[in-house]
């Protein structure tokens, strides 16, 4: 029945799930891999039932929490769905928990939360955490946009300056502005020029250009211009 649920031949599972089930009336994840096939063929109501029969059997156990979640979420019922990904992070934290209990507290307007949940799910490489890793950057980059854009102020060999961003956001950005300023040995903004806007997409580590201007700047004004990320978008 997993063997075939992994290859998205769902009906043959679910037949051999429920014999499975009628083999083993007392084994929790028979009833877990119903209620998992039941989500997957869009009838998360249904697979409630699976899931809470499961919990029953084996309440130690993660997954039937998480299907459980997974399903609440989908009816649109967030509290229960919260619960349910709770508990099943307490038995076993997984990229899958993190991610939907970060966009609850996100739909919540609970941006510090969800930041955390994300942030966890981030790093797992998996679907989920690579979901997570964009969400959170999505929340992040409005207030932070200098840390997903590096950027920096080069001159050519006749003299003309340009600014050098490069994106270490894990996803595409756009519309990244961007404002030369002018600063001294200490690092106190002295004078600023007009922003420039950089409309991209640009990818995830790939870098990107734009001619500013510089005035009556000298040489030596020049080697201390720099650049001031003011805000990025997420491509579209």
């Amino acid at each position: 029945a997993i063997a075939a649920a992994r290859k998205k031949e769902l009906d043959k599972a679910q037949a051999l799930a429920l014999e499975a089930a009628r083999l083993l009336p007392r084994e929790g994840r028979a009833q877990q891999l119903l209620g998992d096939i039941a989500v997957a063929q869009g009838r998360p109501k249904e697979s409630l039932g699976h899931f809470q029969k499961a919990q029953s059997l084996n309440p130690d156990y993660f997954g039937s929490y998480l299907g459980a979640g997974i399903a609440s979420y989908k009816l649109g019922d967030r509290a229960a769905a919260a619960t349910a990904f709770e508990r099943s992070a307490q038995l076993l934290p997984t990229a899958a928990a993190a991610y939907y209990l970060g966009a609850i507290a996100r739909d919540r307007g609970d941006r510090a939360v969800a930041l955390q949940h994300f942030k966890a799910a981030a790093g797992s490489g998996s679907t989920y955490g690579n979901e997570a890793a964009e969400e959170y950057v999505r929340l992040d980059l409005p207030e932070n946009p200098g840390n997903y854009v590096a950027a920096l102020v080069q001159t050519d060999a006749t003299g003309k300056a340009y600014v050098i961003i490069e994106n270490r956001a894990p996803v595409a950005l756009a519309n990244i502005v961007v404002t030369p300023v002018l600063v001294d040995a200490n690092g106190r903004v002295l004078q600023q020029g007009s922003a420039v806007q950089i409309r991209g997409p640009v990818p995830a580590g790939e870098r990107a250009s734009a001619a500013i201007s510089t005035g009556n700047l000298t040489a030596e004004q020049l080697r201390f211009l720099k650049a001031r990320v003011e805000s990025a978008r997420l491509a579209q």
